[in-house]
């Protein structure tokens, strides 16, 4: 063999190696960066070494057959979680953002049962007073026993409802509730009620039906004037069969069943008196 051919035959394995080392360099870049070799190991002796990685190669047998997939669908749960915690954060500045304008609708929520009840509580008593001089009538909200109280809202979730103590013998005298009242007597706390409730929020019109039907003279007389009242900005319906009602009525309409046909026309008001003085001659 010549020297020209054995030139020729290293060249080759030069370049066979080459391109070997080329290929574990590349395998090497895709394992990433290596860790550092621990120096202990350069001072054990070989048997141990030898044990050691034998000890190594058995936990690598116990992961040969894991899927190569895995670390993508790692990495895209990883992009999964991160978007959940980003999603988390936005849904807790919202939730922050959500119970502070319900805290804001809970004491708007308070304030208005409170100015609400205490305005209708005046017009309560003022009102009852005109019906009862010298009496005195209060409403009462009904609360449940709370505990513990920790924030505005529980003190306003405890009441269960309203009550209402009134006197008919004297503001100094002993207060009675609903149940200890005749049935006038409750009329004319039911009739004050409307009116106190009404003359907080009114309405453009009222209807009433025999509203008087229960009430002493005196009552009738101060119903009477209390609708006059509220006449100069509601309209006022009402249904009668005593003579009180009409003293204040604009317009005054009389009612007949003849062969059982009901018939309605205005009468002046004199004939109404007539009518409902000989109403009340044959009661």
């Amino acid at each position: 063999m010549d020297a020209s051919a054995t030139d020729e035959n290293e060249a080759t394995k030069k370049q066979d190696l080459e391109k070997r080392l080329d290929e574990c360099s590349c395998k090497i870049d895709d394992l990433g960066a290596l860790p550092t070799i621990d120096r202990m190991y350069f001072a054990w002796p070989q048997h141990r070494l030898t044990k050691e990685l034998e000890k190594v190669k058995k936990q690598l047998k116990q992961v040969a057959n894991i899927n190569p997939k895995v670390q993508d669908e790692y990495n895209v749960k990883l992009r999964m979680l991160a978007d959940a915690d980003k999603r988390l954060d936005e849904l807790q500045r919202v939730k922050s953002s959500i119970q502070t304008l319900l805290n804001n609708l809970e004491i708007q929520r308070n304030d208005t049962v409170r100015r609400t009840f205490e305005s209708v509580n005046n017009n309560f008593g003022q009102i009852f007073q005109r019906f009862v001089p010298g009496g005195k009538g209060n409403l009462i909200l009904n609360s449940r026993n709370m505990e513990g109280q920790k924030n505005e809202s529980d003190t306003m979730d405890r009441y269960v409802g309203l009550g209402i103590e009134v006197s008919f013998v004297g503001s100094k005298a002993k207060m009675s509730e609903m149940n200890q009242l005749s049935g006038g007597q409750k009329t004319v706390v039911a009739v004050a009620l409307i009116f106190a409730i009404q003359q907080f929020k009114p309405a453009p019109f009222y209807l009433f039906d025999e509203i008087d039907q229960a009430l002493d003279e005196r009552y009738r007389v101060s119903l009477a004037d209390q609708i006059h009242e509220m006449s100069r900005s509601s309209q006022f319906i009402t249904t009668t069969f005593r003579k009180e009602l009409l003293a204040h009525a604009a317009k005054l309409y009389g009612v007949w069943c003849r062969n059982k046909v009901s018939y309605i026309s205005e009468v002046p008001k004199n004939q109404a008196y007539d009518f409902i003085t000989d109403a009340e001659v044959h009661e």
